[in-house]
């Protein structure tokens, strides 16, 4: 049970590091666009 949370909280953690990847991105390509 323990390590089924242990992934789930793993995931849950890359899943929002990726999303502010993401983000980053987004801005530094329509700064681009704008320009």
């Amino acid at each position: 049970m323990y390590t089924y949370i242990n992934i789930f909280l793993n995931l849950f953690e890359r899943k929002r590091k990726s999303k502010k990847q993401n983000e980053k991105n987004e801005k530094k390509s329509s700064s681009i666009h704008k320009t």
